[in-house]
Formats: structure tokens, C-alpha cells, sequence
């Protein structure tokens, strides 16, 4: 098979898979309005709903292209310019039975996931040959009789997605880069790391 990018608009992919051994540092950032008046207490008038994700990531570079890649890649979007899509390195979710080929469903074990869906959300499914599978999620609903998650998709799918081929279920950030430096670690004269921190767009997921 190949890889399966769907739901994704015109915007470039992050060139760079995480080091998955490295979990990822991720902040949430939440806004809410405090009233404050002569004689009362604090009272609590708002949440913001749409809470971006803030996360650090570790990535390994094993050859001088991956490297110039990278740094091309980092180059144009610069000073937060140019947002993009890269792969939350964290398992989301758990699939629970075979999702079929043709099929518009992913059903996996309950997370509450349902609770905090915001409209916007885009999965990516890792598959053991390694192939990356994205797609956006118009509903999440629970289903309290055979206790699962399901996840509704806007494309079917093009294969089956097994308990067996599945690797991970993990959550498609539209995103800008944090900051405007980077740093690199040499292990060899080929192996490289370097340390990216990313914001998500969570305001911007509509002009996808």
C-alpha cells in the first residue's frame, strides 16, 4: 500500500517523523474571564472552548538530506510564518475491532474523547508497513450498549484497519513553530537531533 492523505487541504506535512522513544512535552493553554465585584466573590463567566496544544517534540536525523530538509523547511516558515500539519507523537485513541475498506467509522475504546470534540479534529492512523492514513472527524459519538467510540470519518477508508496492522491512533495538529531558532546535537556525522516546539492553530482549522 502507500500513505493516505486525505482531509488535509493544501497545507505541507512536517518532513519529519518523532522519535517515538521520546514522549512529547505538551502544554494546553486555557483563557477564562473572572468577574470581580465590591462585595461578591470571583465568579467564573467563560471558558475558552478551543484550547490550543503547546508540545515539544524530539526528532532524529539519520543523513545530510533529512538535515536540509529540515532546515529548507524551518527557513520559510520562520517568525511563525506558514502553518502546517505535523503528527501529535501520543496515542489518542485505541481501536477496538477492524474498520473496513470503504468504510466511514473507526470504532475504538471509549476515552470520553466525546466529551471534548470540537468540530475540527483530524486523526492520523500509523500502520505496522509504516504507511501514515489521515482523515477528518465530522462526529465522535459513544455507544453505551457496545461501550466503543465511534469515530465518524469525511472519507472512507482505502483498506482495512485491524487490531493487527494498526499501530497507533493519534491526533493531526494544524500548526506554526513556537520559536525562531533551532538548535542540533551530533552523534555521528550522519545521526543528528534536534528539539522543535510547535502551537497549534486553533483558530484556523476552518480555512483548511
Amino acid at each position: 500500500m502507500a500513505d493516505d492523505y486525505q482531509d488535509l487541504g493544501s497545507y505541507e506535512r512536517f518532513p519529519l517523523l518523532p522519535n517515538w522513544a521520546s514522549p512529547p512535552d505538551s502544554n494546553y493553554l486555557m483563557a477564562r474571564w473572572l468577574v470581580n465585584m465590591a462585595g461578591t466573590v470571583d465568579t467564573l463567566k467563560s471558558i475558552t472552548d478551543n484550547s490550543p496544544i503547546i508540545f515539544e517534540s524530539t526528532f532524529t536525523i539519520t543523513d545530510k538530506q533529512e538535515e536540509y530538509d529540515l532546515l529548507d523547511f524551518f527557513y520559510n516558515r520562520r517568525g511563525r510564518h506558514g502553518k502546517f500539519w505535523i503528527q501529535h507523537p501520543a496515542t489518542c485513541f485505541t481501536l477496538k475491532k477492524t474498520a473496513n475498506l470503504g468504510g466511514l467509522e473507526i470504532s475504538c475504546y471509549p476515552n470520553r474523547a466525546q466529551l471534548s470534540y470540537q468540530g475540527y479534529e483530524r486523526i492520523y492512523v500509523y500502520m505496522s508497513n509504516g504507511d501514515i492514513i489521515t482523515r477528518e472527524i465530522p462526529n465522535v459519538t459513544y455507544d453505551a450498549v457496545d461501550d466503543e467510540l465511534d469515530l465518524e470519518l469525511v472519507t472512507a477508508l482505502d483498506r482495512d484497519i485491524t487490531t493487527d496492522n494498526c499501530v497507533m491512533i493519534g491526533r493531526m495538529l494544524l500548526v506554526r513553530f513556537e520559536d525562531d531558532s533551532m538548535e542540533f546535537e551530533s552523534h555521528t556525522s550522519e545521526v543528528t537531533e534536534v528539539t522543535l516546539r510547535f502551537h497549534e492553530l486553533v483558530e484556523e482549522y476552518d480555512d483548511v
